[in-house]
């Protein structure tokens, strides 16, 4: 999964729009909140800072980029990993 790539936006206000979603999304699949806040900043779907990289997101919380990775990472593929399960119907 290329993460530079999944959400994309260039503009604040789809930004701002973005961020219910991404945050309601996350909730339903009980993403940890601290999970959700690097995602939220990952992407800077909060429209208050422009997206950062995961080492930027490490450096800014103080965390080891591993975690920052890890945790990203593992979030994102539990929410594509629903979206991709077809063995419920």
């Amino acid at each position: 999964m290329n993460l530079d790539t999944v959400w994309d936006i260039e503009s604040t206000e789809e930004n701002l729009n973005a961020h219910p979603m991404g945050i309601a999304v996350m909730a339903t699949f009980r993403i940890p909140s601290v999970a959700m806040k690097l995602i939220t900043r990952r992407f800077g779907m909060d429209g208050k800072m422009p997206p950062m990289s995961n080492a930027q997101v490490a450096e800014r919380y103080g965390l080891p980029v591993n975690i920052v990775n890890t945790l990203i990472g593992a979030s994102l593929d539990t929410i594509a990993g629903a979206g991709l399960d077809n063995t419920n119907e």
